[in-house]
């Protein structure tokens, strides 16, 4: 849940195992709101949200390193 008049910023960071992650943020009806897609291991969104609401977050790896088989994330939420 996202509450209305709150800044929130999403952040994702992967380990040398990822060479690029994406995250994307959707609204309840899976409606995708915001897509940050930039090519490196550390994406983030800034969302303030117009009404309290549930939310889902994707984090999406569409590329390894080479060598890779997996990768570790980690997922940071935090607002003002």
């Amino acid at each position: 849940t996202l509450y209305a008049g709150n800044e929130y910023k999403l952040q994702v960071c992967a380990d040398k195992g990822a060479k690029n992650m994406d995250l994307v943020l959707h609204d309840l009806n899976g409606k995708e709101l915001l897509r940050d897609e930039s090519a490196d291991r550390e994406p983030t969104l800034m969302y303030k949200p117009v009404e309290t609401a549930t939310y889902y977050v994707a984090v999406q790896a569409p590329e390894l390193n080479s060598g890779s088989d997996d990768a570790g994330v980690a997922l940071a939420v935090t607002y003002r």
